[in-house]
């Protein structure tokens, strides 16, 4: 993904051996040198440098920027990375698809949950359900759910009542009661 905790080079590569690159462009992924090197996939196009969100950030003017992330996973290493939350940026609401995070892939996506968690808490964020704007409680944050809102405790409220919601998991969508 273009979007890292890092600087590196990283060279597109097909997603899968099935989609047409031209029916749909976007279905290429990145692959830094050594994924390259031991996959021996076929390099579709000139290398890029990834950024991080703090690069991202600093090329911003407005004071305020809501963040809605969708980087397949890559959220964790972004939001890891130093210098996120101490940017001159108020950032009230943060959105994720929380399924690729804590999903099947967590693994090598984001082995360090745990710290990505208490990262956004201990910098006054709260997590929601995008649907219900429900409060999520801990325990569904160690699973692969539905989208989910981050809050800043300084963000305008846009829901009327306070409300905490069962665990939407994508996979056959399970639910486990508040």
């Amino acid at each position: 993904n273009p979007i890292s905790n890092s600087h590196v080079i990283l060279f597109p590569v097909p997603f899968d051996d099935e989609t047409d690159l031209v029916e749909n462009p976007g279905s290429q992924k990145l692959v830094d040198e050594q994924e390259l090197q031991d996959s021996r996939l076929m390099v579709n196009g000139p290398p890029v440098t990834s950024v991080t969100l703090p690069d991202i950030l600093s090329s911003i003017p407005a004071g305020t920027i809501i963040l809605k992330m969708d980087i397949q996973g890559y959220e964790c290493k972004a939001l890891l990375t130093p210098g996120v939350f101490s940017s001159a940026h108020f950032i009230p609401y943060i959105f994720m698809e929380w399924s690729e995070i804590a999903g099947p892939l967590r693994s090598s996506l984001c082995p360090d949950l745990d710290a990505l968690i208490d990262l956004l808490k201990n910098n006054g964020y709260s997590a929601r359900d995008v649907l219900t704007l429900g409060t999520l409680p801990d325990r569904c944050l160690q699973n692969p759910v539905t989208d989910v809102m981050w809050v800043h405790e300084s963000a305008i409220h846009i829901w009327k009542e306070e409300t905490v919601v069962a665990c939407r998991f994508v996979s056959n969508m399970i639910h486990i009661p508040a």
